[in-house]
């Protein structure tokens, strides 16, 4: 099942239209676009095979429910980052534990999650995706740049990065050709 959590306070929630997600709901904590999926899931007798989560981002920050606010006002209610090793956001991931298809995947379309464009790679981007794939034993691809909230991962500027369950840090797996102002 393919699953699109939406941050409700992100400025083009309301325009977003994306096929690629069936099944999308616009959330004002991460808490509550937990406990969506797992309705969802429970609904469908499904595993994910794919979750993305859109809203603002930063390097090694995808915001969930707060709009641009600062990520330690919101302390992971709303947040996914690092914060010296500690993985703000994970207590919330955790609940979604054995509830993947062996092949699932989980996409974060925040901007710049993994460095602006054209610019070095955001350590802090690299550890966020190599915490939550830990976590949950996932795949997790985020991108370089600016991202098209209509578009999700199909419509960035910078470079896409994966890792894979197993892997110490992140591979390149594609480059923006299509950004599309969300």
């Amino acid at each position: 099942m393919d699953l699109l959590v939406i941050d409700a306070k992100y400025r083009s929630a309301d325009a977003f239209n994306n096929q690629r997600y069936k099944h999308h709901k616009k959330v004002l904590t991460l808490a509550a676009g937990i406990d969506w999926v797992l309705h969802e899931l429970s609904k469908a007798n499904a595993k994910i095979r794919k979750l993305g989560f859109t809203g603002h981002g930063e390097p090694g920050i995808q915001r969930v429910g707060c709009g641009e606010s600062s990520p330690e006002r919101h302390d992971g209610k709303s947040i996914m980052y690092t914060k010296a090793l500690r993985f703000v956001g994970g207590t919330q991931l955790r609940r979604l534990e054995g509830h993947f298809e062996k092949t699932g995947v989980i996409e974060l379309h925040g901007c710049n999650i993994m460095g602006k464009y054209k610019e070095k790679v955001s350590h802090n981007g690299c550890e966020l995706l190599l915490l939550i794939s830990n976590l949950l034993n996932v795949t997790v691809r985020a991108a370089s740049g600016l991202q098209s909230a209509v578009h999700g991962m199909e419509g960035f500027d910078g470079t896409k990065y994966e890792i894979k369950p197993g892997q110490s840090k992140p591979s390149v797996v594609g480059h923006g050709a299509v950004y599309v102002q969300g």
